[in-house]
């Protein structure tokens, strides 16, 4: 199978009997977790191959390759024969009921509001009810998204100012840079690479930025919590990534108060 060659190809160190049953556990393991990103697809690897399977991708002794550099090779052929992607996965549509951010005609702004009709003529199109106002509003998808269903932050509001991603002038909400999900696994350890500081609760709870509810829903459908805790921790890694520039710069034209 693809997987296969590309197993065999660039993980020589791994042994021949094996490769066939670690292809099949990568297999079932990309099902059961579904990363939707390069960097998350590099942990599930390291987590088969390294840790479950206790597998030492370096040669010998004189392999100076070293076994990060193994993995993201494997990675990167899998994405170059066409098995993952660099894209996250498109959302899953919305349905009638879903609570989402929607721009009001009036003023420009994403507000709350509610899915009320999915158009069967206009796929493009959603009919959607604003919270604050009695409001039916035909508005097209590209302004309307799914409020983040992370547990990680409740998007309590801190105060009104600048969101740190896109800029605009709102009402922002604090975002755990390293998710609050993952606190557990970086108490009274280590930090994640590059980053200064100590690895307690308080620095923790404390370590973010201030986004608004669009930005912040946003970086949340682009990564699980454990991939934006190693990976995407700080606003400039985030604003390095394809997917969260371009939102930045369409989030970038609704700018004013919501």
């Amino acid at each position: 199978t693809t997987v296969l060659a590309a197993i065999t190809a660039e993980t020589p160190a791994a042994p021949a009997d094996m490769r066939d049953s670690i292809a099949a556990s990568l297999i079932e393991y990309g099902a059961a977790r579904q990363p939707d990103c390069i960097e998350g697809w590099c942990e599930l690897v390291h987590e088969l191959l390294c840790e479950d399977l206790g597998i030492d991708l370096r040669a010998d002794e004189f392999d100076e390759t070293s076994e990060e550099e193994y993995i993201q090779q494997l990675v990167a052929s899998l994405t170059k024969r066409g098995v993952l992607h660099r894209k996250p996965p498109p959302s899953k549509p919305l349905q009638a009921g879903e609570a989402v951010l929607a721009v009001l005609q009036e003023d420009g702004e994403w507000h709350e509001a509610t899915v009320e009709e999915v158009s069967a003529t206009l796929p493009r199109m959603l009919v959607v009810r604003f919270r604050q106002w009695p409001k039916l509003q035909s508005t097209p998808a590209t302004e309307v998204i799914a409020v983040s269903a992370s547990v990680d932050d409740a998007q309590e509001e801190v105060q009104h100012g600048a969101c740190e991603l896109c800029k605009c002038k709102r009402r922002l909400t604090f975002h755990h840079l390293i998710p609050k999900e993952t606190h557990h696994r970086f108490v009274g350890n280590s930090l994640p690479a590059g980053l200064d500081g100590e690895p307690t609760r308080i620095f923790l709870g404390s370590y973010g930025a201030n986004l608004c509810r669009p930005c912040h829903s946003q970086v949340h459908r682009f990564a699980p919590n454990l991939t934006l805790a190693k990976h995407f921790n700080t606003v400039e890694k985030l604003l390095q990534q394809p997917y969260i520039e371009r939102w930045v710069q369409y989030a970038a034209t609704r700018k004013g108060a919501a």
